[in-house]
């Protein structure tokens, strides 16, 4: 499966992705945070380079929120 998520990133089809708040931390940079504005390896399965992605947004959401929409609750 990561070869082809990172092969979908490379052509342009996957622009986005999503973790649990706790996991944002963890990512490469400097203050282990994705920040806007740096670039990111995308590697495959066997640890090789795919491509390179620019982080230009960044987005917050509640997901309690967002499982409760599903649930058709509001």
């Amino acid at each position: 499966m990561h070869d082809e998520l990172a092969e979908l990133v490379a052509k342009g089809i996957k622009t986005a992705t999503t973790c649990p708040f706790y996991a944002y931390h963890s990512y490469e940079s400097e203050d282990g945070k994705i920040t806007v504005g740096n670039h990111y390896i995308v590697f495959d399965s066997r640890e090789h380079p795919v491509c390179v992605c620019h982080a230009f947004n960044a987005v917050f959401r509640n997901d309690r929120r967002i499982g409760m929409e599903r649930r058709g609750r509001r």
